[in-house]
């Protein structure tokens, strides 16, 4: 990036994140990618599900993949995977599997509003199907494993970063602050913007626990808390 960024406008990047930063922005792209197959599916009442595998190094490769009949035809990927054996059960458990595992923005707002309320991420499931069973009689064809609602909370903290370097660039006048603690022992801070809108808003940024109580550590989080949004933001 650094040097076609420079080979184009000769000019390089202020800063040049680390590889696993971008790691953070592959994982975000197939977060992106299952919302938007699970808005398009939901919204969908004609639609075929199906597979294409190969083999490539001895290994059977499997994509699973969803066509719906609009014009032009679009077809969307759910996943591609290497899997354990070539059988047709192989194909058949991925497809199932990868398509239980594909959530609708209802569902994962759903799931948000759980992981807001600190229910925790092993019990989600069952609230969840709890709830809807008690209230309408029909639980949830599918629950998820608990390590799905920890990816979700991850993905509610990249939406949040989105969301707030959506508003900060749309304003011209703001306050950046943070709030500082001490809880058990460690020094615990929130770095957050002030809006002037009426009513007046604030976004938290982040909150994390230091490594020290100086005003330079609180400046130094502040500073990584800016460039975090703006990673994301620009992913």
């Amino acid at each position: 990036m650094n040097a076609i960024l420079n080979g184009l406008t000769g000019v390089g990047l202020d800063f040049v994140p680390s590889p696993s930063t971008f790691s953070q922005m592959a994982y975000e792209m197939g977060v992106l990618d299952d919302i938007q197959v699970g808005e398009t599916v939901v919204k969908c009442d004609n639609l075929t599900l199906s597979w294409d595998a190969t083999t490539l190094d001895g290994e059977h490769v499997n994509e699973v993949h969803v066509n719906l009949p609009t014009g032009p035809p679009l077809g969307l990927i759910l996943q591609i995977a290497v899997l354990a054996g070539g059988a047709t059960s192989d194909y058949v458990c991925h497809l199932k599997e990868r398509w239980y595992n594909t959530y609708s923005a209802g569902f994962r707002k759903a799931a948000y509003s759980c992981i807001e309320n600190q229910v925790l991420v092993a019990s989600i499931g069952l609230v969840m199907n709890a709830i809807l069973n008690g209230l309408t009689g029909v639980g949830l064809d599918f629950v998820p494993s608990p390590s799905t609602f920890s990816q979700m909370a991850y993905e509610m903290g990249v939406l949040d970063d989105i969301q707030v370097g959506e508003t900060v660039v749309k304003c011209d006048n703001l306050t950046l602050s943070w709030d500082a603690t001490t809880l058990d022992g460690e020094h615990v801070n929130e770095v957050h913007v002030n809006l002037p809108t009426g009513p007046p808003l604030g976004l938290i940024l982040q909150i994390a626990v230091l490594a020290g109580g100086a005003t330079s550590d609180y400046v130094c989080h502040l500073k990584e808390s800016i460039k975090d949004i703006t990673i994301s933001y620009a992913a």
